[in-house]
């Protein structure tokens, strides 16, 4: 059983002596009293919706008083810490508005006093394994509520947990800064794919070809691996010629994964399975219509029974191309039964695959997007290998944090408010100053200059001010030189605010994209450009913004 990490500096306490478990309920549904009511009601998917975000301010569900009341369900005050107790074990997250939830929670309501719930949160989220451990149950694991009685944590004092939370605060929102920009990256490359291959008026000239007719010709250009007594597990070894499988393709790129192996006198045998540089892998078993292309530098390998393996021909059809199409294109995804993002595929075979048919356009356009693809993905993988890295240096903050190894006599402590506090801030970069109105692309509205006018004085004086998202919106992203990209103006606000709001900023970006219905007030493109003589590329190869056209 995983342990969680102990400091011989804090005396160790079941979590019972310290905050009041609480388990919920649903009300019958089939009652329609009881539901659409202004009562807050919480599933363990409404905690994984929020993607590690830590604090709940929402839920698509609500009780009426007497759904409540119909129930054992209880209502929890904001700063209550949610735990799932089952499908699955250990989602958490703090409330920031009175909720109730369902049976799928144990939550707590710390005695305020003497735990604090920022330092709760953090350590339930550092321990999940652990508490997956505690599960039991034949059909599906739970955590009891007597399980989770005799749960116990190190408690310090709780100014000093107070300052714990804090540091993890900020790293844990670096860590999902990080994230969020590996995903825009790899949004703007579905971005740039629908915009060359699905919105171009030119499709209607394209003529549609099955994945068949873009193979290579000749015998087993689409292929799976071999079948039962075949290839036997008794039959691999520790070193010799390589056995792809699911895991070198389910992360929609290659990678390689559990090392698998056959002696190369079995490989005699299974030649005709034999995969190539630039071939298409997809897997039709497990995680299905993952899809990766096999690079340049692959030794000999062969593929398992759980891939189809496409040999394409390069002049109709090239492995970039194709493999964004089995990801991204609508008419594709329609005839694999996907209709949402995320969704599961209902099933997929090589007959199925072969049978795919798409606008195929001319080679020279997928060369183009080819080019585009090769300039963005060293930025791409720098950046997943960046979340990497961040994921790992989280880990060992949070087991430093809880074994009281960390120097926290930076942390100022806000007593006005029981939220995180901040690290004590550092001398801004530069000082704000009020921005020539001539230079904004945003304008401000009379009824907020005064307010802005106000706090331009706070900042001339190098001091940082509470977060206010009007003086971000004129006076830092409405000044803001163009094109520029998500971290400058995070790096700004980092400077000017002592508690920026991430989120906040995020939806306020994503709002004047026009992804919220409203005209577009910035665009967004991905800075590179390519000499179509010499092939070399310049720019800042990062998503920039800019005004809209």
């Amino acid at each position: 059983m995983s342990k969680p990490s102990t400091s011989s500096k804090w005396k160790q306490v079941k979590l019972a002596d310290y905050a009041r478990i609480v388990s919920g309920a649903t009300p019958k549904t089939s009652d329609p009293r009881y539901w659409n009511g202004d009562i807050y009601w919480v599933t363990p998917k409404d905690i994984s919706d929020l993607a590690g975000y830590p604090y709940l301010d929402s839920t698509p569900r609500t009780l009426t008083a007497e759904g409540l009341a119909s129930c054992s369900a209880e209502m929890l005050p904001p700063g209550s810490v949610l735990l799932s107790s089952r499908a699955p074990i250990g989602l958490v997250a703090v409330n920031r508005i009175p909720v109730a939830t369902n049976q799928g929670f144990k939550s707590f309501v710390p005695d305020s006093a003497s735990l604090n719930a920022g330092f709760l949160y953090h350590w339930l989220r550092a321990n999940r394994a652990f508490l997956e451990d505690l599960g039991r149950g034949a059909t599906f694991k739970e955590i009891s509520k007597a399980v989770v009685s005799r749960i116990e944590i190190p408690l310090p004092p709780v100014d000093e947990q107070k300052r714990i939370a804090a540091v993890l605060d900020k790293a844990d929102l670096l860590r999902r800064q990080r994230r969020e920009s590996v995903q825009l990256a790899d949004d703007l490359v579905q971005a740039i794919f629908v915009e060359m291959f699905v919105r171009n008026p030119a499709v209607e000239d394209w003529k549609s070809r099955p994945i068949e007719w873009m193979a290579k010709e000749g015998k087993g250009t689409i292929r799976t691996g071999p079948f039962g007594s075949q290839l036997l597990h008794s039959e691999f070894v520790d070193a010799g010629i390589a056995v792809l499988g699911i895991d070198n393709a389910v992360k929609n790129r290659f990678e390689w994964g559990r090392p698998r192996f056959i002696s190369p006198a079995k490989y005699q045998d299974l030649k005709r399975y034999k995969v190539f540089p630039g071939d298409l892998i997809i897997t039709i078993m497990g995680t299905l219509g993952r899809c990766a292309i096999v690079p340049d530098d692959i030794p000999e390998a062969i593929n398992t029974k759980h891939l189809c393996c496409i040999t394409l021909d390069h002049k109709k059809c090239i492995p970039e191309f194709l493999h964004a199409c089995l990801l991204h294109h609508p008419t594709v995804l329609r005839q694999l039964g996907v209709r949402t993002k995320g969704a599961v595929m209902p099933g997929l075979n090589m007959g199925i695959i072969k049978e795919l048919e798409l606008p195929l356009p001319p080679i020279e356009l997928q060369e183009q997007f080819k080019r585009v693809i090769a300039a963005s993905t060293p930025v791409r993988l720098d950046s997943e290998k960046s979340r990497k890295v961040m994921d790992d240096l989280f880990g060992a903050l949070q087991q430093r944090a809880f074994r009281g190894e960390l120097e926290l006599s930076r942390i100022v402590l806000d007593y006005s408010t029981d939220l995180a506090p901040a690290l004590e801030p550092e001398k801004p970069a530069s000082k704000g100053t009020k921005p020539d109105s001539a230079a904004l692309f945003l304008q401000a509205p009379e009824a907020v200059k005064a307010v802005l006018n106000d706090l331009d004085g706070t900042v001339s004086k190098g001091e940082q001010i509470p977060w206010s998202a009007d003086y971000f919106k004129y006076r830092i992203l409405g000044v803001q030189p163009v094109p520029f990209s998500f971290g400058e103006v995070m790096q700004k606000a980092d400077s000017v605010f002592d508690e920026p709001s991430y989120e906040e900023i995020k939806d306020m970006i994503l709002d004047m994209l026009g992804k919220g219905g409203d005209p577009a007030i910035l665009s967004q493109s991905f800075d590179l450009h390519i000499d179509e003589n010499t092939k070399e590329t310049s720019g800042r190869k990062e998503i920039v913004f800019g005004p809209a056209a």
